[in-house]
């Protein structure tokens, strides 16, 4: 499902993520893995010269295995 008002294939942008993680109150373990998660995703966007966008994040979703997509510490 795309934000309201924003096609799946428009890129999206979320320059402070790393910010609002460490702001977030999660513990430290977690945030340590969302954040490998993210890198791992804009690694993925950057081999592929493409912008971030809500279909890129579902296709590299797909790649994963069904363990990673849903595990967290």
């Amino acid at each position: 499902m795309a934000l309201p008002g924003r096609s799946e294939n428009q890129p999206v942008s979320f320059p402070d993520w790393n910010q609002a993680l460490a702001d977030s109150g999660l513990p430290e373990l977690q945030q340590q893995h969302f954040r490998r998660e993210v890198i791992s995703f804009l690694s993925h966007c950057k081999k592929r010269h493409a912008p971030a966008s809500i279909i890129l994040a579902k296709q590299y979703l797909g790649t994963l295995p069904p363990q990673d997509r849903t595990s967290s510490p």
